[in-house]
């Protein structure tokens, strides 16, 4: 009985340290692949074979790192894209702004707030305005000075008329020398439909009429 007992002793100690090794050592592996995550490592994977809730929980692990490593991937890729978006957009813009400041036509650029967004070199000149202070600020405000009254006028009728555009040949005295322009306003409108804003663009007829 007693080498029974003894024998009985010895098989739950093992059988005891075994359903223990069975716990601990998937327990410490997903310890370990806790903190190489967050450390950054998404290819840990806790490779312990495990029965149970201890199994389902390693299973969760890995297939949790998985879907951080694809979703990672994903984010990186639509990071590339939207830096080759942006500098496409950049690159768009910087031609423009050159295109913009070596035409001989004045064009002045509106936003739906009736806020100054571009005016060219040429405008600026012609018209006497300083394009850097122009910047951001309401139309009127920008073209308050009275010889800029047709400019003031010719919005107006785009607003009240219901037109989207206009075209009208007029006089400004600048500098005490009339001057004669040709003033085109169109309004400007997205793909579907909604208001963006208006640009005008406008050339200088004084010599083509002397």
């Amino acid at each position: 009985f007693f080498l029974i007992t003894l024998l009985i002793l010895f098989a739950a100690i093992w059988f005891g340290f075994y359903l223990a090794r069975g716990i601990t050592v998937p327990i410490e592996e997903l310890a370990e692949g806790t903190r190489a995550v967050s450390e950054g490592d998404l290819d840990y994977r806790v490779d312990a074979e495990a029965d149970g809730e201890v199994g389902i929980l390693v299973d969760a692990f890995n297939n949790m790192t998985q879907e951080l490593k694809t979703n990672k991937q994903k984010i990186e890729e639509a990071t590339m894209d939207l830096q080759r978006s942006s500098s496409e957009i950049d690159r768009r813009r910087r031609y423009m702004e050159a295109m913009l400041e070596n035409i001989g036509a004045g064009v002045v650029s509106i936003n739906r707030k009736g806020r100054v967004t571009i005016l060219n070199k040429a405008a600026g000149e012609l018209l006497r305005i300083q394009p850097a202070t122009a910047f951001g600020l309401p139309f009127p405000r920008v073209f308050k000075a009275q010889h800029l009254d047709p400019f003031r006028r010719l919005m107006r009728m785009l607003g009240t008329k219901n037109r989207k555009s206009i075209s009208e040949q007029v006089d400004v005295l600048i500098d005490g020398q009339l001057i004669t322009l040709r003033a085109s306003l169109t309004l400007l409108e997205g793909a579907d439909g909604n208001h963006l804003g208006a640009v005008v663009v406008f050339d200088n007829l004084s010599t083509l009429i002397r």
